[in-house]
């Protein structure tokens, strides 16, 4: 059997993933939220939105790279 190149992706043909439109959907909510408190003083439920901000963004980044560090993330092993 040879060997697959470095940059092979596997396709798995039953693979299910979610919709593309439901990212947007929650980014055009969190959007809508950011511009409906701008203009407010600082207050305990902008920074509940930040936090929301924040974990709708952490959940992004892991369903776009799977779980994956990026490799130029990553420390360069020496080798002794």
């Amino acid at each position: 059997m040879t060997e697959q190149p470095k940059d092979f992706i596997e396709h798995i043909p039953g693979e299910k993933r979610e919709p593309w439109w439901s990212w947007w959907a929650i980014w055009a909510g969190v959007a809508a939220f950011w511009l409906l408190y701008l203009g407010d003083e600082f207050n305990w439920e902008q920074i509940g939105l930040g936090l929301v901000t924040g974990i709708f963004l952490g959940a992004w980044a892991m369903d776009m790279t799977g779980g994956q560090v990026p490799e130029s993330w990553r420390k360069a092993t020496r080798r002794r």
